[in-house]
Parts: structure tokens; sequence; C-alpha cells
């Protein structure tokens, strides 16, 4: 299986976090690389079906790097123990509201979606929109499917509503909100090839409703 092939990979990776050993094993890396991009292209076809906006990507623009930037950090490990990919219509750089999928050296399959610390003015863009709309954020976030696999709306939050809103606005505890994010967990390896693409974009769809809802207010 792909996914339990990766897994691995990433352990010993992990393990193994120096040039010589990635040299020594990067065919490896690239076939693992080249079927995750397989398995993204076909997540983006099965999600463009309930997000259009998804239509134009290409699985490598919104593929991360395995390479570590370590200019500014004490750990110098040059590689990411990790796959990861973040889908919208801007691709991966964009800051906009999209969905967001890893799998780590644990096995752990996280798959997230909505929008993580937007810079300021986007962040007041998307709070003043809330504060404007917040009675069509309350169905979403309310729905039985969507709590059960994503419980709450998270991302940091602020202790207090910002002070450009009435502290008692009815929707305070979105505004305090510093990102807009949802996420769920699981293992990979408990993932068939044939259903993974399908299974990732039904997860999608569950937190579209929120996705959409953050591109209109923003």
């Amino acid at each position: 299986m792909f996914t339990a092939e990766l897994v691995s990979y990433l352990e010993e990776l992990r393990a193994n976090n120096n040039k010589p050993w990635f040299e020594a094993n990067r065919a490896r890396y690239e076939k693992l690389r080249s079927e995750f991009t397989e398995q993204v292209d076909r997540i983006i076809a099965a999600s463009s079906r309930f997000d259009p906006a998804l239509s134009g990507l290409d699985a490598p623009s919104t593929l991360f790097r395995i390479y570590r930037d370590v200019r500014f950090s004490k750990d110098k490990s040059p590689y990411k123990a990790t796959f990861s990919a973040a889908l919208s219509p801007g691709k991966k750089a964009s800051g906009g509201p999209g969905y967001y999928l890893c799998i780590d050296a644990d096995g752990e399959l996280l798959v997230g979606a909505g929008i993580h610390e937007p810079l300021a003015p986007q962040l007041q863009v998307i709070r003043q929109g809330v504060a404007r709309c917040g009675k069509e954020l309350d169905p979403i976030v309310a729905d039985p499917k969507f709590q059960r696999v994503f419980g709450k709306l998270g991302g940091e939050r602020l202790k207090n509503v910002p002070r450009d809103f009435p502290a008692d606005h009815p929707y305070a505890e979105y505004l305090k909100h510093k990102s807009f994010t949802v996420g769920c967990t699981e293992q990979a390896k408990k993932i068939t090839d044939d259903a993974f693409a399908g299974h990732i974009a039904d997860l999608f769809a569950t937190a579209y409703p929120l996705v959409r809802f953050l591109r209109e207010i923003s």
C-alpha cells in the first residue's frame, strides 16, 4: 500500500535526517512523491465536483517541499518528515481559504480546512464579514455531520473581543478567532490506495460550507 510505504519511509527519514541517507534513498523518495502527487491530482478532480474553484489546480503546485528552511531554526535537520499539500484557488501561497492534508512519520493523517493565521488586514476583513454575516456561519458549525467529523471551529483565539467590535456583539465568540480552521486526524495506513482520494475529498466536502463562507466574506 502507498500509505504504508510512505509512513515507513518517513519513519526512517526522521531517524536518519541527513543528506547522505536522503541521497541513498532518493529513488524511494521520488517514487513516493510521484504516487502522492497522483493521489492529490485525484483529490483535486473529486473535490472540483463540489468546489469548482479548485478545477484549475495541478497537484505539483499544491505540494510542500520536503526541504526545511533552517536559516533561523536551532533544529538544523534538513528535511521534513511529512508529505503535505494545500489546495486553494490561488495555490498554496495565496493565503486564502482552502484545504490541507498531511501525513507524518507517526502515520497520522491530518485533514484540515479554512484559513490559518491570515495577515492582519485580511483578518480584519474576515472579522467584519463575520460581524455582518455570523448568522450564516451558525448553521455551518452546528451541522451534525460537520461536528461529528471536525468538532468545533478551531484556530487560535483572543481572550477578549477585538477592540473594533462591542464586547457584547452577538458573534463575539467568532470574532475572537485569529484563525478559522477545522481539522481531523486518523491513521493513514487504515485507508486503502483506491479509497484514499475519495475519502479525503469527502472530508473536504464536509468542510466546504465553511471554506465557501470565508471566501464570500473575504
